[in-house]
């Protein structure tokens, strides 16, 4: 019976684990992760894919060996909760375990992975399962398959992708129609010298930061081109309404822009030579 209870605590977990991986895995992005690990080291979309391919690891590994799956587990877990009650403290409305496929509040999820630790520690599955020699070929085959299932489904869809990472500080000294905004919008319609503003639609520190340069404009007109993000949902959010003459560019709403906004590049000769975030003065 000791070993029986053990043995589902740790089915369990790997199941609840490799579910939410899963999700994250078909339809989540990098945008919904929590903070301290979409920003991690490795950067956004590294970092997404990573975890993605630790919890594949972890929870194949409980369901082929438990005793060694247990230990993972408990590790993952304690990991978790710790992420879970920073974002409760802090007030997150969601807590991104799922990639943003699913909105789930902090608090349950913590509810439920501090259950599903409890029962793992209450049936000791280390001392309560056999031991057994590990089959090292077959933890060997589930690390490599967790590592490549992440990179694979995303080279699946690179022809129309769930999401895109914008990272307009590695675009200095690059021209503008060698970024991946040239992918999505026409940026050689709109050669020379330009600002370009990068902003959503749902965005209060875009709408100041429009808000300024349109004022500013009369005194120190500029040619300003216009990258909207308007991704699905948010046009009935809209807080940007004043803008200063300029060419506006679209990108695709059924895509998720991973990118903090706004952005605004100084573009010259085509070469974009200055790229600050955040609300510029004017």
């Amino acid at each position: 019976m000791r070993a029986r209870l053990a043995r589902t605590s740790v089915w369990l977990a790997a199941a609840w684990l490799l579910s939410v991986s899963a999700v994250k895995l078909g339809w989540g992005s990098p945008a919904s992760l929590p903070e301290l690990v979409r920003e991690g080291w490795l950067g956004p979309e590294l970092n997404f894919r990573a975890s993605i391919a630790v919890e594949l690891a972890v929870g194949l590994t409980a369901l082929v060996a438990p005793r060694w799956g247990a230990l993972l587990l408990t590790a993952l877990f304690s990991v978790f909760l710790a992420l879970l009650a920073h974002l409760s403290i802090t007030g997150a409305d969601s807590c991104g375990c799922f990639g943003g496929a699913l909105k789930f509040p902090p608090q349950a999820m913590l509810a439920i992975d501090a259950s599903l630790l409890a029962f793992l520690l209450f049936t000791r599955p280390l001392r309560a399962l056999p031991k057994s020699a590990p089959r090292w070929w077959l933890l060997g085959l589930i690390g490599v398959v967790a590592l490549a299932l992440p990179f694979v489904v995303a080279s699946g869809r690179a022809a129309h992708p769930r999401y895109v990472v914008l990272d307009p500080s590695s675009w200095i000294g690059r021209s503008i129609h060698d970024t991946p905004l040239a992918r999505f919008v026409d940026t050689r319609a709109l050669a020379g010298d330009r600002t370009w503003i990068l902003y959503r639609v749902d965005c209060e520190v875009c709408a100041e930061h429009l808000r300024l340069a349109s004022e500013s404009f009369a005194s120190d007109p500029k040619l300003y081109v216009l990258v909207e993000i308007a991704e699905r949902g948010a046009e009935e959010r809209r807080t940007v309404f004043a803008t200063p003459p300029a060419e506006v560019l679209r990108l695709p709403d059924d895509i998720e822009w991973v990118v903090g906004t706004p952005w605004e590049l100084a573009v010259e000769s085509d070469v974009v030579v200055r790229a600050v975030e955040g609300r510029a003065e004017h």
